[in-house]
């Protein structure tokens, strides 16, 4: 996630933080079209997606 803030802090509306109600470590960016995104790192287990 550091290194995608790195990478896109131009964009960024803020540093990356720790949201502890949905344990996530997470930042926003705006694109190039004014379009408001959001960058996520899950901080707990996720189950895995089967595609079957």
């Amino acid at each position: 996630m550091d290194h995608m803030y790195e990478n896109t802090k131009e964009y960024a509306l803020g540093e990356p933080k720790v949201n502890e109600k949905y344990q996530i470590y997470h930042f926003f960016a705006e694109d190039p079209e004014g379009r408001t995104i959001e960058f996520q790192h899950f901080l707990h287990e996720i189950p895995e997606l089967s595609s079957s």
